[in-house]
């Protein structure tokens, strides 16, 4: 038996000795592991490049929303958190991101730190999971994308003209052969088509453009910008004097009827007391030289006219003082026009305080709309503030190509004729009339990609 059993023994002992010596089979076995390995390998390339793919994706859809977020953060102040979102989401799906499970969007206002250069506002992530078409076999996880995007306002120029109007077309108009050089930037609120124009042979040669609606440039017309400052579309420019309540016109009247200054003649006019008001109850034609002591001048219901060669000047207006011509009527009516005509010497500057604080020429909002505002003065014209003319149009040609802050804000702006046209907004000289804070905070801003 113990023998028996020993033969056996020796005959599984070399049964087993064949089994592992033996290599029939061996080469498809290895094959088979082999073919599967690259599959995997294979297949993780075909899925990395696919995620590659999804991650620009993912990319461009972050950007978009935090463009969108931050056109939302800059209409609304900055500090509606949920418009943000909305108009984050809005964008994100337009570029085919759809919110749902394996799919995050989030959106972070973050405060402005300054105002200038450029200002982080909106930070935008997006995460997405991504299909594991053959990288599955080798991995047991979701695989994800992520993108980030930081969205941030440039202010890239301060505005001196602004038209008002919110829908009208032409509320910025360049026309004829005159050549504008404007050193501040030009904006106009209207939505229309045709918001801002410049046609004929007009140019325009300025810091920054930006229009609410859109941007028109025909004929032999030229506009001589940055094209990165040049912006359709733009939220409307604020109006810096919009809730200013103005005192009401003195009850009494210094002149009761017209009043001419005659050809080579010099006269000088002054309230009552330092700096108080003066007011004119007729039409006042300016054909010589008239100096006007500093104080508020109201024009109730009166026109004023300073003919070619004639002179209006404030030569007191120093130190802080200045003038400002005030045009009113009886409940917003028969409010009168004033007309510079070309060849006039016009040189009035703004108080830098008071009720009229850096303005030096405002006319009440009139029930008609349909008044003439005339300013043609030419190189001999220097208004050193605001002319603010909220109801009605303003055809400005002239200014001078020194240093001088005028800031032009009117329903309709129209810069027509033949000659040269300055507007500059120095801001030593804006200062000192009052208007330093009024011209840095009404700037041109311009919705970029930060990160």
């Amino acid at each position: 038996m113990l023998g028996k059993i020993a033969r056996l023994n020796l005959r599984l002992r070399a049964g087993f000795r064949r089994f592992k010596n033996c290599q029939r089979g061996a080469i498809p076995a290895f094959m088979g592991f082999t073919i599967i390995g690259m599959v995997g390998f294979a297949g993780m390339g075909i899925d990395g490049a696919n995620w590659y793919a999804q991650k620009r994706i993912s990319q461009n859809v972050a950007d978009s929303a935090a463009v969108a977020a931050t056109h939302a953060a800059l209409a609304s102040g900055g500090g509606d958190e949920q418009t943000m979102e909305d108009f984050a989401l809005a964008a994100a799906q337009q570029n085919g991101f759809q919110l749902g499970a394996g799919s995050v969007l989030v959106v972070n206002a973050i405060a402005p730190s300054g105002s200038s250069g450029v200002v982080p506002r909106v930070e935008v992530i997006v995460q997405r999971d991504v299909p594991a078409y053959f990288a599955g076999i080798l991995i047991d996880f979701q695989p994800k994308v992520a993108s980030r995007a930081v969205g941030g306002i440039l202010y890239a120029g301060k505005n001196c003209v602004i038209g008002l109007d919110p829908d009208d077309d032409n509320t910025v108009h360049f026309i004829g052969n005159n050549n504008t050089t404007v050193t501040c930037g030009v904006a106009s609120n209207s939505e229309s088509d045709e918001s801002l124009v410049i046609e004929g042979s007009a140019t325009l040669d300025t810091a920054s453009v930006q229009a609410a609606g859109n941007i028109v440039v025909s004929g032999n017309g030229e506009l001589i910008a940055d094209d990165e400052l040049v912006t359709s579309n733009h939220p409307p420019a604020p109006d810096p004097f919009d809730g200013v309540v103005f005192p009401d016109p003195p009850a009494s009247c210094d002149i009761p009827g017209s009043f001419t200054v005659q050809p080579n003649t010099q006269i000088s006019l002054a309230p009552s007391s330092p700096g108080g008001a003066f007011k004119f109850c007729g039409d006042v034609a300016i054909r010589g030289d008239l100096n006007l002591a500093p104080g508020t001048y109201y024009f109730h219901e009166s026109d004023l006219t300073v003919n070619s060669q004639a002179a209006l000047t404030c030569t007191g207006c120093t130190g802080g003082a200045g003038v400002t011509l005030v045009f009113s009527g009886t409940d917003g009516n028969n409010i009168g026009d004033i007309h510079i005509n070309g060849g006039a010497e016009v040189a009035l500057r703004a108080p830098d305080s008071g009720p009229y604080r850096g303005i030096v020429v405002y006319k009440q909002p009139s029930n008609d709309q349909a008044g003439s505002n005339v300013f043609n003065g030419g190189a001999a014209m220097a208004l050193d503030g605001a002319v603010y003319i909220p109801a009605e149009e303003v055809q400005y040609s002239g200014g001078s190509d020194v240093d001088s802050c005028t800031v032009l804000i009117g329903r309709k702006i129209s810069f027509t004729g033949s000659s040269s046209t300055y507007v500059n907004a120095d801001e030593t000289v804006c200062a000192e009339v009052g208007l330093g804070d009024i011209t840095s905070e009404n700037q041109q801003r311009l919705v970029v990609l930060v990160e």
